[in-house]
């Protein structure tokens, strides 16, 4: 009994299919070819930025994906965004109770009120997030991983004095 060779790999070097997504939306079918919609050269892990080198020659160095993705991930400086905000963070609408209506049952005073919070966040510069959002107690406030969603609340009090 022969056990089948593993295959040298699945790209284009090796038998493979060059192929790209437009508009690099991988929910369409993948394009066959080694070129761009513009004509641009596909090449299986990376892209050749335009510019030039340090001896002013155009660039001809194909910089792979993981480097460009490393690369892009360590300056944050692209997702810090101004944490000032204006909100409506509560309305509170109440009604004393007349004291001939409470007094009759031992009461001094009566309140009742409608409240509610986190209605409406009228400007904020960072998108997605609430700005008051906290992701720990440290230095964490403002990201949006792993926080839950702002609340909004509605509710009604009732306060009697004695």
């Amino acid at each position: 009994m022969s056990w089948p060779r593993p295959s040298l790999g699945r790209d284009a070097a090796h038998g493979g299919l060059s192929y790209y997504y437009p508009g690099n939306d991988n929910s369409k079918a993948p394009v066959p070819g080694s070129a761009g919609p513009a004509g641009e050269k596909v090449y299986d892990d990376g892209i050749i930025f335009k510019g030039v080198t340090q001896a002013g020659k155009a660039n001809q160095a194909i910089l792979p994906a993981s480097q460009y993705y490393k690369t892009l991930n360590n300056f944050d400086e692209a997702w810090i965004y101004s944490s000032s905000f204006i909100k409506l963070r509560e309305v509170k609408l109440g009604y004393d109770l007349p004291s001939k209506w409470i007094q009759s049952i031992g009461f001094v005073g009566a309140n009742i009120s409608l409240v509610g919070r986190n209605l409406w966040i009228i400007h904020k510069k960072v998108p997605n997030v609430d700005p008051e959002t906290a992701f720990n107690t440290g230095n964490g406030q403002g990201l949006e991983d792993l926080s839950l969603p702002g609340t909004r609340s509605y509710g009604i009090n009732v306060n009697f004095k004695f």
